[in-house]
């Protein structure tokens, strides 16, 4: 097996284990039940001490809020591509939907989850994120065919 076969193997078996942790991770993350929302008490804490520098908290708040929720599914877009062997337009805009679902139905598990809050607003940002790492995957295939 030529050795770029086997290396293309190789990174989607890596990328399917990274996939599945990312998927567990991600259940952990917004599915349990919270009193006490402890992703909003952190964020809340990264937003105080970015607003301690002059800045208003609210829109301060908004933007660590949202950079978080593009962040948390930026590993999809980059990881499910590489995981199916398959980086054509199609795959990457599969992925990019499929971070999509994904989030809307976390937002409509979360509607029925003790202590959890559903916000639409969440599932642009988490798609976006998906996004930007189908982004970073085309960008890398570039630049490593350059």
């Amino acid at each position: 097996m030529p050795d770029r076969k086997r290396a293309t193997r190789t990174s989607a078996v890596v990328a399917r284990v990274l996939l599945a942790g990312f998927v567990l991770l991600l259940a952990y993350a917004v599915l349990l039940p919270s009193n006490d929302h402890e992703g909003l008490r952190l964020i809340e804490r990264v937003s105080l001490q970015i607003a301690g520098l002059g800045l208003p908290h609210a829109p301060v708040f908004w933007a660590v809020e949202t950079t978080a929720n593009v962040a948390m599914f930026v590993p999809l877009g980059v990881l499910l591509p590489i995981a199916l062997q398959r980086e054509d337009r199609r795959a990457l805009i599969l992925t990019v939907l499929a971070g999509g679902l994904l989030s809307v139905a976390i937002e409509l598990s979360q509607m029925l989850i003790p202590g959890r809050v559903s916000d639409m607003k969440d599932i642009v940002t988490n798609t976006l994120g998906a996004l930007v790492g189908v982004l970073l995957v085309v960008v890398v295939r570039r630049l490593r065919s350059a």
